[in-house]
């Protein structure tokens, strides 16, 4: 399917697409998935907009997928915690057999202000008979884990009210209940009412799109500077990575084996064996991934100028 009939503030597909949702036939979507098969695809991510605003028709897709025998492929899909907590009981071991692995929940943020802030309280909702009993959060975790899926916690750190403790709180949520943490910084694309709230409060400290990443902090908050954000961020999120690596043993471990190295580089850009002994300041590590990251913006735009590129970006050497 394409487009979502919710109004988060920081989402750009309203102001591509409108608030609307059209699906696609089964028949297409099936053959898309064949298709990907043939061409030796063992995962694949589903990238919808939203997969679960009709769970009916979600429900039905995974006992198209059983019936045609492409449960045997490993899918990864976006879906609404509010979804999954309200029909978890019966759509989580349903997802299981279809093949779904790993369900990323848009849990936004667990405070209630900044829910409101991100318009994402409608998403985040757990209901019973009808009445809202709390966030839907934590119960959209428990029903993906006690069916063996893993959660991808998508959780935005740096909403103009943050402080230290509340950006701490969130760390906290991701690092008990998330199994891989995607944490972005509120970015103010154009078109989206977060960019005008943004503005109208002059959080924004860059205009430059090439740093519209999601992960590179543009804006502060009326307590935090962005870096002081970003680096909060950065300074987490290796360990619950990490930490993940077990489950990566377990579902394929030549690939593991065969690209530990590369992985660990990947996650501590920056970070030197100085870093971790406590030999050298943090600050110091996170300025050379900022260098890093600036560094691979570079390499981006000149590919888009047709220069000619280098044969190798900046990376981390953990054995200095």
């Amino acid at each position: 399917s394409l487009g979502c009939t919710f109004d988060s503030s920081f989402c750009s597909i309203i102001a591509m697409r409108g608030r609307n949702f059209h699906t696609f036939d089964f028949a297409r979507v099936l053959d898309d998935i064949r298709d990907a098969q043939a061409h030796g695809a063992r995962a694949i991510f589903i990238v919808d907009d939203n997969i679960t605003l009709d769970v009916r028709r979600f429900e039905a897709l995974c006992h198209a997928l059983i019936e045609a025998g492409l449960n045997k492929i490993h899918y990864l899909v976006q879906a609404m915690t509010s979804s999954i907590a309200n029909h978890g009981e019966t759509l989580a071991p349903l997802m299981r057999r279809a093949g779904f692995r790993y369900v990323f929940l848009g849990i936004e943020n667990v405070l209630d202000q900044d829910l409101e802030f991100l318009r994402a309280s409608s998403k985040n909702l757990k209901r019973r008979n009808g009445k809202v009993v709390g966030n839907a959060a934590l119960a959209a975790v428990d029903h993906l884990r006690r069916n063996k899926m893993y959660v991808v916690g998508g959780v935005i750190l740096g909403n103009p009210a943050d402080t230290r403790e509340s950006i701490e709180a969130n760390l906290e949520f991701a690092r008990r209940h998330v199994d891989w943490p995607y944490i972005q910084h509120p970015t103010p694309y154009p078109g989206t009412p977060m960019s005008a709230d943004f503005r109208d409060r002059g959080l924004i400290i860059s205009e430059r799109l090439e740093e519209y990443d999601g992960t590179t902090a543009v804006v502060r908050s009326e307590h935090l500077s962005a870096e002081e954000i970003e680096f909060q961020r950065w300074r987490a999120e290796p360990g619950m990575k990490v930490r993940h690596m077990s489950a990566v043993l377990r579902q394929n471990p030549l690939f593991l084996l065969g690209h530990w190295h590369r992985m660990l580089s990947h996650t501590y850009r920056g970070t030197t064996l100085k870093t971790l002994l406590g030999l050298e300041d943090e600050r110091a590590a996170f300025e050379r991934y900022r260098s890093i990251r600036r560094a691979e913006r570079d390499y981006l735009d000149d590919r888009g100028a047709g220069t000619p590129l280098p044969r190798s970006l900046p990376a981390t050497d953990l054995s200095d």
